[in-house]
């Protein structure tokens, strides 16, 4: 079991309930030296390192192995999962993993930050519609 921080849709319980089987404890979270972009052409975000940044978003305790495969699945392939340090809203330090965008598709990327309440009122909806049965 490993701890998961996410930053984009899946920060909505809507689609992380679609996608996992288990119910976990969870917290407010910020990573820091990260930031969160848009995707040219896209409603979900890319986490590329940025030392002057930092990501608020949330993790999610002790994932079963089973869970993480059905999140490395809905991730895909423009994203790796790697070890970080996220500062917990409660105070403490966390050892989390966390999806990042690959380098090589980084010209995918745009400029402008992910807001996700733009999303959640935009896209959100239709995001859920759209990928039903995960």
């Amino acid at each position: 079991m490993k701890n998961i921080f996410v930053y984009g849709t899946l920060l909505f319980e809507d689609v992380w309930n679609r996608v996992v089987r288990h119910r976990y404890e969870k917290l407010p979270a910020i990573l820091p030296g990260y930031k969160r972009l848009s995707i040219k052409g896209k409603n979900y975000p890319g986490l590329v390192k940025s030392f002057n940044s930092s990501v608020e978003g949330v993790v999610y305790f002790d994932v079963t192995a089973q869970d993480i495969k059905r999140l490395d699945k809905f991730e895909g392939r423009y994203y790796r999962k790697i070890p970080v340090r996220v500062l917990c809203k409660d105070g403490h330090k966390v050892n989390a993993r966390a999806y990042v965008f690959n380098r090589r598709n980084r010209r995918l990327l745009g400029t402008s930050p992910w807001c996700p309440l733009n999303f959640q009122a935009r896209y959100l909806s239709r995001f859920i519609a759209r990928y039903r049965g995960f």
